[in-house]
């Protein structure tokens, strides 16, 4: 079964269920353990959140803006974030 294919089968499923799949292959792919540096970033960013001194911007203002900067093919992409900010969060 082509990539295309487990795509198109997998876009019948309900929504939850595409969660789920979406899901277990993230689980597949992100490692077990996460470096020190890596728990910093989050503690970072969470205790940035928690201050104020971010704020975090909703998921489908994300996809909003991607769509935009991509005329409309913003899944076709890997987007690194801009220097200086984290993806999905506004300073």
């Amino acid at each position: 079964m082509t990539k295309d294919q487990i795509s198109t089968e997998a876009m019948t499923l309900n929504p939850q269920q595409r969660d789920e799949m979406a899901d277990a292959l993230w689980q597949c792919r992100v490692p077990g353990e996460f470096t020190a540096e890596q728990v910093a970033e989050v503690h970072r960013r969470v205790a940035a959140l928690d201050s104020g001194k971010a704020q975090a911007i909703p998921g489908e203002q994300v996809m909003q803006e991607l769509r935009q900067r991509y005329n409309g093919d913003a899944m076709n992409y890997r987007v690194a974030p801009k220097p200086g900010r984290p993806p999905a969060v506004k300073h």
